[in-house]
């Protein structure tokens, strides 16, 4: 379910809204954000403190905060302070979440849009009775925070990798449904790989609750029989390369730099 204001009701000064059965998310018509409410408790965890804003951009080098919302069959317009810049956000509620996509964007240049950015009381701790997530749902979304509990739910796009496309499913919800409600996004995730020994399928997999040898470089051709072997002994079935040292230098070939790997 998704409760909004009319377009016009925004712009007269009336707050957005966007809910599911599980959050309240409320936006002033100036862009800033007013609450983010569980609603099986009716506690309110955005941060207090200064205003902070649903969106921005970033252009030459210069933020820009959301100024004016909308919302009117289910596509969120926002503009911009300083800019003749104007986006709009597809919603499509789900039970388990609110898909956020960026639909549109016309206007100015920019170099990126910051398209959710809700600031959060909570510690992203398991022991919290109410979690939240931003999950990314494609590879040009970019989200800072790992899954499962953050403490800010921020998505961004880069217009080196496309801005237009980008993509994001607001989870929140008392913590016990956070894993249940991730499956059910990612299932529903039709651009990015889905991997059911991981994530929050990571659990219930045997496997995951092996022990592992950390490598921070030791591991080479040379020594590779002997890390086998160490592994049998002690019966591990997993090497974590975990960065750093002649392992992960790179040669001539990748232009003489420096880079690491790690799982």
């Amino acid at each position: 379910m998704l409760l909004a204001y009319a377009a016009g009701a925004a712009q007269s000064g009336e707050p957005v809204v966007l809910e599911n059965a599980h959050f309240r998310y409320t936006i002033a018509a100036d862009g800033r954000n007013l609450a983010f409410v569980d609603k099986a408790s009716g506690t309110d965890y955005l941060r207090p403190g200064p205003p902070t804003f649903c969106a921005s951009v970033l252009r030459a080098g210069t933020e820009h905060p959301a100024r004016s919302v909308s919302l009117a069959e289910n596509r969120l317009r926002l503009g911009f302070a300083g800019l003749d810049f104007e986006v709009t956000l597809r919603l499509e509620p789900r039970p388990s979440c609110i898909r956020v996509g960026v639909e549109a964007i016309r206007g100015d240049h920019i170099d990126a849009l910051v398209f959710l950015n809700v600031p959060l009381t909570v510690r992203g701790a398991p022991d919290e009775p109410f979690g939240a997530c931003a999950l990314s749902l494609n590879l040009i979304t970019r989200v800072d925070q790992l899954p499962v509990m953050q403490t800010q739910l921020r998505a961004a796009a880069h217009r080196k990798f496309g801005i237009v496309g980008a993509k994001v499913a607001l989870v929140a919800l008392p913590v016990g449904g956070l894993l249940p409600a991730l499956k059910d996004v990612l299932e529903e995730a039709d651009e990015m790989p889905l991997c059911k020994v991981a994530g929050p399928w990571a659990k219930e997999v045997p496997f995951n609750r092996g022990s592992y040898l950390f490598n921070f470089g030791s591991l080479t051709e040379a020594t590779v029989s002997e890390w086998i072997e160490m592994a049998r002994s002690l019966g591990v079935t997993q090497i974590d390369n975990h960065g750093g040292g002649g392992f992960f230098q790179g040669g001539s070939e990748l232009g003489g730099g420096d880079w690491r790997i790690g799982t």
